[in-house]
C-alpha cells in the first residue's frame, strides 16, 4: 500500500506552508490533515480528524487529498473500510494526474476490484503512471509486456520498462532484469550480468533477487558453485515467505547441502512451501510421509500431499499416487485409480508411467478399462496448468 507522507521534514514544510493559505482553502485543509496524522509532541495521530479534513479538500477538487482519502478508505484508517469508495476517490485523483492513484486504478481494473475487469483500462492507467516515472507502474507494465497481458507480448518492451524502474533503484525491477538476462529474454543470455542484477536486488532485501542469487551459487552458474552462499541467500528469501525458496531450502536440508542434513527442517520448509501451493514441495512432502524419511511414516498424509501435487500436474506425485493405489497402501487397492494416474503421467511423456499404465491395464476387465480411461480423461483435464 502507498503511504501518506508524514515525515518530520514534511511537517516542517507543512507548518511553514500554511502561512500562505487561506483558512478554508483546499490546500490548507490538506496540510492540516497531514498534521493531524502526525505524531506531534507525544500526541497520537487523529485519523478521524485527518479524514474529515482530506474529505473536505477532496470534495473541492484537491487531487492529493482525493488520493489520501482513497488510501484511508482502502485501509480503514479514520473511517470504515470501503473499497468502492476507495476506488472512486483513486479514480478522481488519477484523472487529475496523481501517479500513485493511477497505479491503484490500474490494479483495480486488472484484478476486477469493485469494477469490471478491464485489461485495456489497466494498461492505459499503468502507462500514465509509468510515464510519470512511477516505478511500481513501470514494473507492472513491464510484467504485462513479458506475459502478454492486455498487450502483445514483447520481451524488449518488458526489459525497457524494467530498466526504467531500475533507474529509481526498484529492487523488484532489478531482480526481473536479472531473470531476463538469465533466460536471454529481451537481452542476450548473460549469467554474469544476471548475477550483477540479482546482487543489486538481493542486498535491498528483495526475495526474488535473493532466491535467484542463491540458485546461481547452488548450480554454479556464472559463479563458482558454493552451497554455503546458496544456503545463505535462499534462507533469506525463504524467511520472507518465497515459496520456491522454501522448497529449495527443504531440498538443501534434505541433502545436507550448505548445511547439516536435517530431515525435520526439510519437512518444515517443504510444508511452508506446500501450503502456498508449490507442487514440488507437495510431492516431496508426500514422499517423506510415505517412506518415513526423518518423520513418522503416515500413508494418509502421503496420499493427501501426493493428491494435491498430482491434481496440479506434478508427474512424480501422479506416479507415486498411482503406485499407492495399486498396492493399496493406506487406501483400498484400486487398479482403476492406479491406471488413471499412470495414464495422466504418461500423457506428459513419461516413459516409465506409460509402461506402468499398460501393465496395470492388464489387470482390468474391458468394462473396467473403459471406466478407468474416462477417469484418466477427467483427471487430465483437472491437471492442465
Amino acid at each position: 500500500m502507498l503511504n501518506i507522507a508524514r515525515s518530520l521534514v514534511m511537517l516542517m514544510i507543512v507548518i511553514i506552508g500554511t502561512a500562505g493559505c487561506t483558512p478554508s482553502s483546499p490546500e490548507r485543509l490538506y496540510l492540516e490533515g497531514l498534521i493531524a496524522m502526525s505524531d506531534k509532541e507525544g500526541a497520537k495521530p487523529d485519523y478521524e480528524r485527518a479524514f474529515g479534513l482530506f474529505r473536505d479538500a477532496a470534495r473541492r477538487g484537491h487531487s492529493q487529498s482525493q488520493y489520501n482519502l482513497g488510501v484511508m478508505y482502502l485501509s480503514g484508517i479514520g473511517v470504515e473500510k470501503d473499497t468502492k469508495q476507495a476506488f472512486s476517490w483513486f479514480h478522481k485523483a488519477a484523472e487529475q494526474g496523481v501517479a500513485e492513484a493511477q497505479y491503484n486504478v490500474a490494479v483495480a481494473y486488472s484484478e476486477g476490484q469493485d469494477v469490471q475487469r478491464d485489461e485495456g483500462q489497466a494498461v492505459m492507467w499503468l502507462r500514465k503512471a509509468a510515464d510519470q516515472e512511477f516505478a511500481k507502474a513501470q514494473v507492472l507494465l513491464g510484467t504485462r509486456y513479458g506475459e502478454g497481458l492486455g498487450v502483445e507480448k514483447d520481451d524488449e518492451q518488458a526489459m525497457f520498462w524494467f530498466k526504467k524502474a531500475s533507474e529509481h533503484g526498484d529492487a523488484a525491477a532489478q531482480a526481473l532484469i536479472g531473470v531476463r538476462y538469465y533466460h536471454g529474454m529481451g537481452a542476450p543470455k548473460d549469467l554474469v550480468v544476471a548475477k550483477t542484477w540479482f546482487e543489486k536486488s538481493a542486498v535491498q532485501g528483495n526475495a526474488l533477487g535473493q532466491l535467484w542469487l542463491g540458485i546461481l551459487y547452488y548450480f554454479g552458474e556464472g559463479v563458482e558453485k558454493d552451497y554455503q552462499q546458496a544456503f545463505s541467500w535462499i534462507s533469506k528469501a525463504a524467511a520472507q515467505g518465497e515459496a520456491q525458496a522454501q522448497f529449495t531450502l527443504g531440498v538443501m536440508y534434505s541433502n545436507g547441502e550448505g548445511v547439516q542434513q536435517d530431515h525435520k527442517q526439510a519437512q518444515s520448509w517443504y510444508l511452508k512451501s506446500a501450503m502456498q501451493g508449490n507442487i514440488k514441495a507437495q510431492g516431496n512432502l508426500g514422499s517423506m510421509y510415505q517412506h518415513g524419511t526423518g518423520i513418522e511414516r503416515d500413508s494418509r498424509q502421503a496420499l493427501l500431499w501426493y493428491r494435491k501435487g498430482a491434481i496440479k500436474g506434478d508427474v512424480l506425485a501422479q506416479k507415486s499416487l498411482a503406485a499407492m493405489y495399486e498396492k493399496g497402501e493406506g487406501i483400498p487397492q484400486d487398479y482403476a485409480q492406479s491406471y488413471a494416474w499412470y495414464a495422466v503421467a504418461a500423457a506428459s511423456g513419461d516413459s516409465l508411467a506409460t509402461k506402468e499404465r499398460d501393465r496395470v491395464a492388464a489387470r482390468l476387465t474391458p468394462d473396467q478399462l473403459i471406466s478407468a480411461q474416462a477417469l484418466a480423461t477427467r483427471y487430465f483435464e483437472q491437471a492442465k496448468p
